[in-house]
């Protein structure tokens, strides 16, 4: 059997140190402890220029953003960040690392968007403090031009927000960058099936949906869903994703 590495032995070490199970349906308390675990081990943080918490006027009171700043002009193009983790889990500091490269990669200013948590709040809780910070965005008169960003249920809440925008008649959404992107409520593709099947442990309980005209491109949007043979075997659908079709306005990549 080959051995595992070490920073892998030290991760299943220190999930068996604060008896965190991974092998069987954890509750919301465990999983947002087993998420701060993993983050511990991101490796260092790249440096930009400027890293500042605020707060902003949300729908139900302040909503914290944190901003990373690049070294630019006086005036820069902005992204909107909205992270992970299922609508349930995730935050501003778990999404740190990324945010840090992302800023670096792009000289943009990054604003990590801290919406608020399922199931203490239920939708549109997030959703409504994403538009708040695109709204807040949208007033800044150093920000040249706005991108929507996020990370799976962030890249739903991404596309969502562009949507909002132009069905509330706020055109200043340019471009939304998709990273893994949840956008399909049913989870039956077969990546599902075969790599997930302990997010659906009692198969009565699926999520079931449509595709409907609303969904048409909003704004152009790139969609990051990783090029590997391996998880296009399980999943089809992703060479779609990895850039065999364009149309509309929509960019795939």
């Amino acid at each position: 059997m080959t051995p595992l590495h070490p920073q892998a032995r030290a991760v299943l070490d220190e999930i068996a140190a604060g008896r965190l199970s991974v092998s069987r349906p954890c509750d919301i308390a465990e999983l947002r402890r087993l998420e701060q675990i993993e983050a511990r081990f991101s490796g260092p943080p790249q440096v930009v220029a400027s890293v500042s918490d605020m707060d902003i006027d949300g729908p139900s009171g302040p909503l914290r953003i944190r901003l990373y700043s690049p070294d630019a002009g006086p005036s820069f193009p902005a992204v909107m960040f909205m992270h992970g983790g299922g609508w349930a889990l995730g935050s501003v500091e778990l999404s740190d690392h990324l945010c840090r490269a992302l800023c670096r990669a792009s000289n943009m200013l990054v604003a990590s968007v801290d919406y608020r948590l399922a199931p203490e709040h239920p939708f549109p809780a997030g959703l409504e403090d994403s538009f708040a910070a695109l709204l807040w965005l949208h007033g800044q008169p150093d920000v040249s031009a706005i991108a929507v960003c996020g990370e799976s249920a962030g890249g739903n809440l991404a596309a969502a927000i562009a949507l909002v925008a132009r069905e509330r008649g706020l055109d200043d959404v340019a471009l939304q960058v998709l990273i893994y992107p949840a956008f399909d409520p049913g989870l039956r593709e077969p990546s599902m099936e075969h790599l997930g099947p302990r997010l659906h442990p009692d198969g009565r309980v699926r999520p079931v949906g449509g595709r409907g005209r609303a969904l048409r491109p909003s704004t152009p949007a790139i969609r990051r869903a990783g090029h590997s043979q391996a998880l296009r075997r399980y999943d089809p659908r992703l060479r779609e994703l990895s850039g065999s079709r364009r149309r509309g306005s929509g960019r795939d990549r």
